[in-house]
């Protein structure tokens, strides 16, 4: 067994069910998850993680197929995908072209309904379908939500 038995699994599971109550304890104290991601705590303990394992990977302690061990000889470089700007121009043409056909009226009236309800405690999916029937854009749709809710903002870490 590569793992040392099921002792190392009861040892590991106990060890790792410690530092959960721990986090746990820590989002509790600091007056539940919403106060906590409003301190940074969560983006805190991610960032020192991510810290922890890129020493790691550095030190050759994680070992990182291709990246910090057993690199190929030679470097071979990775096509970038370019898209041609005619297929560009021509989905804004498609974008134009849908704009000119649908019902401007009613597209407006599904993203306000959208975004009134985006407010509230209201399942949403039938709304944005609603919308989506009504051919408003993904873009128009995540627009509308951004209204509602605003985009996050990272707090300083605790």
């Amino acid at each position: 067994d590569p793992f040392g038995g099921s002792e190392f699994v009861e040892r590991r599971t106990d060890e790792i069910e410690r530092e959960a109550t721990a986090i746990m304890d820590r989002i509790d104290a600091l007056g539940g998850m919403i106060p906590a991601i409003e301190q940074g705590y969560p983006m805190a303990q991610i960032n020192e993680a991510s810290y922890r394992f890129q020493r790691k990977v550095e030190t050759e302690e994680a070992v990182i197929v291709g990246v910090n061990k057993f690199r190929a000889s030679e470097e071979h470089p990775i096509p970038l995908l370019r898209i041609n700007p005619a297929v560009e121009q021509g989905q804004r043409e498609k974008l134009v072209d849908l704009r000119d056909r649908r019902d401007g009226v009613e597209v407006a009236k599904m993203l306000d309904s959208l975004q009134a309800a985006a407010r509230t405690e209201t399942n949403l999916m039938p709304l944005v379908l609603d919308a989506v029937r009504a051919l408003a854009t993904v873009g128009e749709i995540c627009d509308t939500l951004r209204g509602a809710w605003g985009t996050h903002q990272e707090a300083p870490s605790v």
